[in-house]
């Protein structure tokens, strides 16, 4: 006979129980009690919102387009009711029916354009699916922005406002995206998205502009509005095609959740797996943009809805030169210099030993296999030793090794290469992999700890993560120093590594931020890995005082990048690694533009 003890649904109340537990002792939340506290409209909020709203310099006309196609009327009539909320009033809401077979969703558009005549309603004579259906509403829009909202979804209270702030603030703004979350079958909110800022090689693997999403009506029509024949992912194609004809900094994010997509059976909300149809268009579209931009590349699938794309390297295959940085242990150069020749694949390159050890003498065999040894005894800094070895180097990728890296991948250097050198790229950084198979490195998050953190530090190398975080390429503001590749024309352009800092990890962020304000962007590439073995207790202990003495410095030069780095949400802790809730949020969103403020360290029992 089985007890209540033995159930696991018993088991499984424990195990909940003592998890809440656990994130009340370190001061986390839940999302439904996180979005109760931080992102729910009180009076007082609603009042400044009104205020706000006074103040206001540009008031556009926002047209919300809907196409509708049987929605259950019940769920219809609450995202008609959404916009009608706004507090926002210049709105005009455009719907096409895509000739529903159910009548009463046609009596449910009629009452509601009866009264509101901001309601303008086209009923289709034949069905022609979404993207049909979304150019049907686009045609009726005057608006010198649309927004897309499904038939079934809702917009909160003050969704369209701040829009309207975010054009007022950054009047070139051509494509707007915000922070989106989930509703479930009991109306409760859940599943929350807090993206970064606009991050091109992150969407290249799947659609994180998706909700809500506001385009200039201009610029979509010019491009041609929805593409029938893409039809699960026409929301990509069209976003992949009008990122094509503005400028990065026309593409602004906002960090707060204004869109709730509603969970069901038919929806895409629980991943592509339930239309594998939109997953080959989505595929279809990307493979289209990329050709329409010169790159060549094969896209992997992958069932839960996003895409890996490995580019093809350019012709004439570029020379590459690998700089290994000897720390001074002996064991772990060799074991760094073994594995890089045992994967000797690529062709073009040379290999370099950079010490500051002149007596160093390189083993016959790695001579004989071409490695040369660079000393400098005498370099001023960790900067001066690479910069020397950069300036020995000949190729035309450098690739910057630590010595306790070892590789594991083959075709490893090949991969990098084919990112570093592509135009408007920085530097490149592999996922760094302990030997117990968790995330050591490769991409670093500013602002963390106080200073910096690395993403997905800890978590098993083969986790999506959070939204594919851990697992997609993605521009990042800064990388890790383990392992590097740039573009000696890039490398050259910024001045090399700064020689005014004493840890490798903050000359290497510096390196990275001087490479983005010169136009470039840095990316990191989880999917290839490189197994990095930990230094010393007194080497790592010398390495974080030395970070630590670089901050001031870090934070001195890139004041705004330190607080809030653009590849993280602020609605995410800084305090850990692991992409928790902050609380509260490291921004005010009471009030206009997001005002950064600290967050104080999680205190046990609260």
């Amino acid at each position: 006979m089985t007890t209540e003890a033995d159930s696991p649904g018993w088991k499984r109340r424990l195990r909940d129980w003592d998890a809440a537990r656990r994130r009340r002792r370190r001061g986390e939340l839940t999302y439904p009690e996180w979005a109760e506290r931080h992102d729910t409209l009180g009076e007082a909020a609603l009042a400044a919102l009104r205020e706000r709203l006074r103040r206001l310099e540009r008031k556009p006309l926002i047209s919300v387009l809907m196409p509708v196609y049987n929605p259950r009327p019940q769920w219809l009539r609450e995202a008609l009711d959404s916009v009608r909320g706004q507090l926002y009033p210049h709105w005009q809401l455009c719907i096409a029916d895509d000739l529903s077979t159910d009548p009463e969703v046609r009596r449910v558009l009629a009452e509601y354009a009866a009264i509101d005549e901001r309601i303008r309603v086209e009923y289709r004579e034949s069905n022609g699916h979404i993207s049909a259906a979304s150019n049907s509403a686009l045609a009726l829009a005057d608006g010198e922005y649309v927004a897309l909202l499904d038939h079934d979804d809702l917009l909160p209270q003050h969704a369209l406002l701040c829009v309207a702030e975010t054009i007022d603030r950054y009047p070139g703004a051509a494509l707007i995206y915000s922070d989106e979350d989930k509703i479930d079958d009991s109306g409760q909110r859940c599943g929350a998205y807090f993206k970064c800022d606009w991050n091109p090689e992150l969407f290249r693997c799947y659609n994180m502009i998706s909700h809500l999403g506001v385009y200039r009506t201009g610029l979509m029509r010019a491009v041609g509005g929805f593409r029938v024949g893409y039809e699960g992912a026409q929301d990509y194609d069209l976003a992949l095609r009008c990122i094509e004809s503005i400028q990065p900094e026309q593409i602004v994010h906002i960090p707060q959740a204004l869109y709730h997509w509603r969970i069901h059976e038919a929806s895409t909300a629980g991943g592509n797996a339930t239309k594998p149809y939109a997953l080959d268009a989505g595929r279809r579209a990307l493979q289209e943009h990329l050709a329409r931009n010169g790159l060549d590349a094969e896209i992997i699938a992958h069932g839960a809805g996003w895409y890996q794309v490995d580019y093809v390297l350019p012709h004439p295959t570029p020379a590459a030169t690998v700089i290994v940085i000897d720390d001074g242990d002996a064991d772990a150069l060799q074991r760094c210099v073994d594995s890089l020749l045992a994967h000797d694949d690529y062709g073009l390159c040379e290999w370099i030993v950079a010490s500051g050890n002149d007596k160093r003498a390189l083993p016959a065999q790695w001579s004989q296999a071409g490695v040369r040894s660079i000393a400098s005894p005498d370099a001023a800094s960790l900067a001066a030793l690479r910069n020397a070895a950069a300036r020995a180097a000949s190729g035309e990728i450098l690739v910057f090794v630590d010595s306790r890296c070892e590789i594991v991948d083959a075709g490893w250097l090949g991969k990098l290469v084919s990112f570093a050198a592509r135009p408007g790229t920085g530097a490149v950084s592999p996922k760094l992999v302990s030997e117990e198979g968790r995330i050591a490195g490769g991409g670093a998050l500013l602002g963390m700890h106080g200073g910096l953190g690395s993403l997905g530090r800890g978590a098993r190398a083969d986790e999506i993560g959070y939204y594919g975080r851990t697992l997609l390429s993605q521009n990042l503001s800064a990388l890790d120093d383990g392992c590097i590749a740039i573009a000696r024309s890039a490398f050259e352009r910024v001045g090399g590594y700064p020689q005014d800092y004493r840890s490798a990890q903050a000359m290497t962020v510096a390196l990275c931020l001087s490479l983005a304000d010169a136009g470039l962007r840095n990316v990191w590439v989880p999917s290839l890995q490189v197994r990095s073995h930990p230094a010393s207790r007194w080497a790592a202990w010398l390495q974080r005082r030395r970070v630590h003495g670089d901050l001031a410095r870090l934070r001195s030069a890139w004041p705004e990048a330190m607080t809030c780095d653009p590849a993280y949400n602020p609605n995410l802790t800084a305090t850990r690694d692991n992409f928790t809730l902050a609380n509260p949020p490291r921004i005010d969103i009471q009030k206009p533009w997001y005002v950064a403020r600290v967050e104080p360290q999680a205190i046990p029992g609260n």
